[in-house]
């Protein structure tokens, strides 16, 4: 990952501008992480855009709107926002062990997490989102994580 736009990141994962959410970029007000990262693009982009889905339940998918060929994003970056990112592909992972010297509310999460995960790797949403029965990490434990791994993002 460009290590420019991970400061930009993570500075507004930090910022307390955004409310958080789970489960798509965008719901509403509330933003996952990756969704954070889109609005970024967007602010530095011309022609991106933020559209209600079409499935009504209130998540937004972000797009360009003359590009009709391509569906619009709305759990993973799109293609042109992980490579104007640089990061290593649409939904952005780290490696399971990269946790061990976290905080013990941050590797107990990953361990959860971990149990489904057979790669060895776990994706920044998926931290973001959490589980069915326990919340993912917030926003200032993911800066932590992004600032620790961008490299390899």
């Amino acid at each position: 990952m460009h290590k420019h736009i991970m400061e930009k990141w993570v500075a507004e994962l930090r910022s307390g501008n955004y409310e958080q959410n789970a489960g798509n970029l965008r719901t509403g007000d509330g933003f996952c992480c990756l969704g954070v990262l889109c609005d970024i693009h967007q602010r530095e982009n011309e022609g991106w855009v933020w559209e209600t889905a079409s499935w009504g339940d209130g998540a937004k998918a972000y797009r360009q709107p003359k590009d009709y060929m391509n569906d619009p994003a709305v759990t993973t970056l799109p293609v042109p926002v992980h490579e104007w990112a640089g990061t290593q592909s649409v939904s952005p992972s780290v490696p399971i062990g990269s946790f061990d010297e976290a905080e013990d509310e941050v590797r107990s999460l990953v361990k959860k997490l971990a149990l489904t995960r057979t790669e060895g790797i776990i994706g920044l949403a998926d931290l973001n989102d959490g589980g069915m029965c326990f919340d993912g990490l917030n926003f200032e434990q993911i800066a932590d994580v992004i600032e620790q791994n961008y490299p390899t993002l």
